[in-house]
């Protein structure tokens, strides 16, 4: 999906972790050749190793010494020159920079990564850096950083170009640093857009538990209060647990004003003072909002709670919007942006837009953040009345060393259309908490199938919520295309096959029983590209048969948006719980309705399992959908589900 970086091999994508970080220490790991001044018997860079073998060591052209590495053609897949660094190890968090000039380079970009494989061999992730492309009259440093997993295999490094760049690139002056973990790694409230209007306000601040000889527990940092005035008051410290501090103060207390939120401590390690902060607002009311969250995490529209059901899109003809009008999906997320006409014909099918900003950035549709901005502020006011826009997509993977941009355009949504929330979807799940001021709603996109099981789902929704402390809404993006389509070879093509109805389903209950409130799958334009070969120009070896597969995505939506009225549902739930003999992978999440409390129970695993858990005293069970009913048997409620099935069961007291 999108423009995240595949290498040469055949890969799933896994999770990655990320944390800020702050201040160098004196270590730098060793690159053989950084400069490329020395050559191979091809006229390549030695140590250096190239797949394509359209990299060269260039004399004359060079940053420093007397070569550089200059990549010229164009480029039908992603083109690396790779070296793997012995001294990085697992757990390490690096700095890596490259060097960087081009020469008319379109079509893409270029930049450095440093990736890493599994202990099979195979691919595990990687951190990729915002590259430069056009041309540069000056050489321009390329960074980024990361922390290698601690069960990761073959850190490497490389400089590349992405697939369709034509031009030319040079690369000079590799380096990889150590860096030392910043103590806070990110801090939120509980509160939409951290405004209130004088409720009790909740401010948790996640900290870097990786820190060897810190006790956090013990630790007791302060937040301050600060107004524009400099005044200071102090929340209180109500809970250190795991790798978060919660916060809590009376915003009833505060003058209507805008306030900074700061933690600070002194860092053991360091001695210094450190400290993170993000702003507050205290409003006399909220502003008129077409669409917003709430404190259950619902999006609430027209007054109205909504759950984001729909699928990414590349254009919406008068046909696609005629299938989709009849189907259970309520929006779409165009990945390009559609025009006002699209946008009211959608809505007058009864089918929202999630729209699309994710390309106005410097580097993809930009020169400047100020030419960015321009273009956003001018597609903004162009459509922001449109009653079909529900929310603004501002984020599609882009990396963390573009926080600064990132931030700055959720400032800037929020300005321009304070009505409407701002969604970002990441692959680099561990990272998200480091993004928490750039988005209002989060999402992630794991695709395991055929790879991995459908567990990965629920597992990367499960990880996405901790990240945000279980306080912003999470709009998950499931997988219901053949990763085939994206792949350029006959043989990495026959490695692919579509999700089975069985898999969909799993994932999408998953990823609700693991916090999601909204899903926008991914994607219907592929269901379309894998029903034509590539002699037809599709992306299909085999046909893949749109009717079927539709049918399959039609019918698992269907049966999600039949039970909106649980999933919106808001009320008080029974003391439920899973019983200590209940497998882990039996996933579930609780609903309190008008009706009782539901339980959604999702068996994330391909062998059937039995499920069990201890209710109150007065509790029982009257009503199972999606299978089998469930049995009770006193406080004991146990549910038998297949390979992959969800359940609810309806509990209430006598």
């Amino acid at each position: 999906m999108k423009k995240r970086f595949w290498t040469l091999c055949v890969f799933v994508v896994a999770t990655l972790w990320r944390v800020d970080v702050s201040i160098a220490d004196e270590k730098s790991y060793r690159v053989a050749n950084p400069s490329f001044e020395e050559t191979n018997d091809f006229g390549g860079a030695l140590d250096w190793y190239d797949a394509s073998q359209t990299f060269v060591v260039a004399t004359g052209e060079a940053r420093s010494g007397n070569a550089s590495l200059k990549w010229t053609g164009n480029a039908s897949k992603n083109e690396l020159c790779m070296q793997t660094v012995d001294d990085v190890e697992p757990g390490d968090i690096v700095e890596f920079s490259v060097w960087v000039k081009t020469k008319e380079l379109t079509g893409g970009y270029a930049s450095i990564c440093v990736e890493w494989g599994r202990q099979d061999g195979s691919w595990y992730g990687g951190e990729f850096a915002q590259g430069v492309d056009g041309t540069t009259d000056d050489w321009t440093k390329v960074s980024g950083w990361t922390r290698v997993p601690d069960d990761a295999a073959n850190p490497h490094v490389a400089a590349y170009v992405t697939e369709s760049s034509s031009g030319t690139a040079l690369f000079d002056d590799v380096e990889i640093k150590r860096y030392n973990l910043q103590l806070f790694t990110g801090i939120t409230t509980d509160r939409y857009r951290a405004q209130s209007v004088g409720e009790t306000v909740d401010v948790y601040v996640g900290y870097a538990r990786t820190i060897k000889g810190v006790d956090f527990k013990a630790l007791r940092p302060e937040l301050a209060i600060v107004g524009q005035d400099g005044a200071k008051s102090n929340a209180a410290l109500v809970e250190a647990a795991d790798d978060y501090y919660r916060f809590s103060f009376d915003s009833s207390e505060l003058s209507v004003g805008t306030y900074t939120l700061e933690c600070s401590t002194i860092d053991p390690n360091t001695k210094e003072l450190t400290a993170i902060s993000t702003p507050f607002a205290k409003l006399d009311k909220f502003p008129d909002r077409v669409s917003y969250i709430d404190e259950k995490l619902r999006l609430i529209h027209n007054g109205e709670p909504f759950f984001p059901l729909g699928m990414y899109l590349t254009v919406a003809t008068s046909k696609e919007i005629d299938l989709i009008r009849d189907s259970a999906f309520n929006c779409v997320m165009p990945y390009e942006p559609f025009g006002r006409g699209t946008v009211d014909a959608l809505y007058d099918a009864g089918i929202y837009t999630i729209y699309s900003l994710k390309e106005n950035y410097p580097g993809l549709n930009s020169a400047t953040m100020e030419e960015a901005n321009a273009r956003v502020e001018k597609t903004v006011n162009a459509v922001k009345d449109a009653p079909g826009v529900i929310a603004w997509y501002i984020n599609d993977e882009l990396p963390l060393t573009m926080l600064g941009e990132l931030k700055a355009r959720r400032d800037q949504l929020e300005a321009l259309d304070p009505s409407r929330p701002t969604w970002g979807v990441l692959y680099q799940v561990d990272e998200l908490r480091s993004y928490l001021p750039t988005f209002d709603v989060v999402g992630s996109d794991p695709y395991p199938i055929p790879k991995r099981g459908p567990d990965v789902a629920a597992e990367w929704t499960q990880d996405t919520a901790s990240a945000v402390f279980g306080k912003r809404a999470v709009w998950q993006v499931p997988q219901i295309f053949n990763q085939a389509s994206y792949k350029k070879t006959e043989e990495e093509k026959k490695e692919y096959r579509s999700p089975t109805y069985e898999e969909m389903r799993c994932m999408a209950w998953g990823c609700v029983a693991s916090g999601a409130n909204g899903l926008i799958f991914f994607s219907f334009f592929d269901l379309l590209n894998m029903d034509k070969t590539l002699e037809e120009g599709g992306t299909a070896l085999v046909r893949d048969p749109f009717e079927e597969r539709w049918a399959d995505v039609r019918r698992m939506a269907q049966e999600i948006r039949d039970q909106f009225p649980i999933l919106l549902s808001a009320g008080e739930t029974l003391d439920v719980r899973a019983a200590e003999t209940s497998p882990e992978d039996a996933i579930y999440r609780l609903y309190g309705a008008d009706e009782g409390t539901w339980l959604l129970v999702v068996n994330m695993s391909s062998e059937p399992r039995r499920a069990e858990f201890a209710v109150p005293e007065g509790a029982e069970v009257v009503e199972t959908r999606l299978g089998a009913p469930a049995t009770q048997e006193g406080t004991r409620v146990c549910v038998d589900l297949g390979a992959l099935e969800p359940r609810l069961i309806l509990i209430k007291r006598r």
